[in-house]
């Protein structure tokens, strides 16, 4: 199912359809593939298909993610929300980048809107701190935070 799945996305031009029964089948098959591994106590064999999967699974992420800047989003996927939430962050992320903002090692200024947990510790509202671009995007995009913007883009 899974190979089957692969070369389906690889080839076509658009997205493959994710049906939740899709996504049981190729589950059902990992879990049988991981059963087998740790009956047979081929631990580094197992592994080795652990890793492989969670690579697969990162790398058809942004297969899709990257179809979808091209592509129309799926209608009947079960990822199309998820595509067109990151599809969303995109250009932010660019003007970012462009910026250099997320290229830093100190990280992103960012003003936190509402009381959160950042890296284990409670933030007040108001409070100015740095995360890494990506956490800040996402935190601005879901509203517990603005990205303070040193340079801002005028149009």
């Amino acid at each position: 199912m899974i190979r089957e799945f692969l070369l389906r996305e690889l080839t076509l031009k658009e997205h493959a359809r994710i049906q939740r029964e899709d996504l049981e089948k190729m589950s059902v098959e990992i879990n049988d593939t991981i059963d087998w591994c740790a009956s047979s106590m081929e631990t580094e064999l197992c592994a080795k298909y652990i890793s492989i999967v969670e690579e697969l699974s990162t790398a058809l992420g942004r297969f899709r993610l990257k179809k979808s800047l091209s592509y129309k989003l799926p209608l009947e996927s079960i990822d199309r929300e998820a595509l067109s939430c990151a599809l969303r962050i995109v250009p932010r992320y660019h003007e970012l980048l462009l910026k250099g903002l997320t290229l830093t090692h100190s990280g992103v200024a960012i003003r936190i809107k509402r009381g959160l947990s950042v890296n284990g510790r409670v933030v007040a509202p108001g409070t100015v701190t740095f995360l890494n671009g990506l956490e800040a995007i996402l935190l601005e995009y879901l509203g517990y935070a603005e990205i303070i913007d040193p340079l801002p883009l005028t149009y």
